[in-house]
């Protein structure tokens, strides 16, 4: 159901922007979407920004994306290309039209900067979440406590056994911190990005301290600052603000930390069963955020924030 309401937004955007940008975690299902999408077109390219082929093709950019005028151009991964963003803009305004480009990113617009600096007015924005529950519960089957386990991301969700989706989620964190970090161009330390993220793991759903997570690491406040920024940043974690509503002033002032998705958070602390999941001291802070993910899922315009006293 919530694919379905994802292309028909995006399709209206497109009739109204001249670039729309599809944004959310690696492996989560933009391709695909994206490919649904263009079918819709008469005519329509997809360029994969993270194969050499591809961004080999992009050498001369204005010159090889002019080709294509009247087409509906679907760029993926385009942070691997950061500085497409200036010629986009160009093409933009030379052809003044609604639905040129499709980009889809692994990275937000805040930390793709270049993106909403050069876009600005010219594109929308849609964050796509992996799977929710009212996209699995289909034909009258109920799957609330796979989804809780193993997560939203398909690859993680679909296979027909627990080991073979723990295998596939261990394997997609060690391949976000060796090879998509990098690639992305943040200048992290893959042995100290991983400690953070496991520290989180056992924080998660309670106050963010980043000055004592940066003394535990032996890092410097502003480093696990910028840590937590690049994994907030690329959807792996999610932070959720206080209430600031002048009701009683012994409230907390401190964001709430969570794994963005409970299956990476159980991959993280390896909890690959349901029956240990449930006797585990994090099930409860699991469970919150996996609602809370529901939620943003159904309502992505809502603003979530938390209310919790100081005792």
């Amino acid at each position: 159901m919530l694919i379905r309401n994802k292309q028909t937004e995006i399709k209206k955007l497109l009739k109204h922007f001249p670039a729309v940008a599809i944004v959310g975690p690696r492996q989560c299902g933009k391709s695909t979407l994206a490919k649904l999408i263009a079918k819709n077109y008469k005519d329509s390219i997809y360029i994969d920004l993270e194969n050499p082929d591809d961004r080999a093709k992009l050498s001369e950019p204005t010159l090889f994306l002019s080709q294509f005028k009247g087409k509906l151009v679907c760029m993926d991964e385009v942070q691997f290309m950061p500085d497409i963003f200036k010629v986009l803009r160009s093409l933009i305004d030379q052809q003044k039209k609604n639905g040129q480009f499709l980009l889809l990113g692994s990275a937000s617009p805040h930390l793709l900067q270049q993106t909403s600096e050069t876009l600005a007015g010219r594109i929308a924005y849609i964050e796509l979440t992996p799977f929710a529950l009212e996209e699995v519960n289909v034909a009258n089957k109920n799957h609330e406590k796979r989804l809780w386990l193993r997560g939203g991301f398909p690859k993680s969700f679909l296979p027909s056994s627990e080991s073979i989706s723990m295998v596939w989620r261990k394997n997609f964190i060690q391949t976000f911190l060796e090879r998509d970090l990098s690639v992305f161009g943040f200048g992290v330390s893959p042995t100290m990005m991983r400690k953070l993220w496991l520290m989180c793991a056992h924080l998660h759903g309670q106050p963010l301290n980043v000055s004592a997570i940066g003394n535990s690491l032996g890092v410097s406040h502003t480093t696990a600052k910028h840590y937590i920024e690049v994994l907030s940043g690329t959807y792996m974690l999610q932070k959720v603000e206080p209430h600031f509503a002048n009701l009683e002033k012994r409230l907390r002032r401190v964001p709430k930390v969570y794994i963005t998705d409970t299956g990476i958070l159980h991959a993280l602390l390896k909890i690959d069963k349901y029956e240990d999941l449930i006797s585990h001291p994090v099930a409860g802070f699991s469970w919150e955020s996996f609602v809370l993910q529901q939620i943003r899922s159904s309502l992505p315009d809502w603003q979530v924030t938390y209310i919790t006293t100081s005792n």
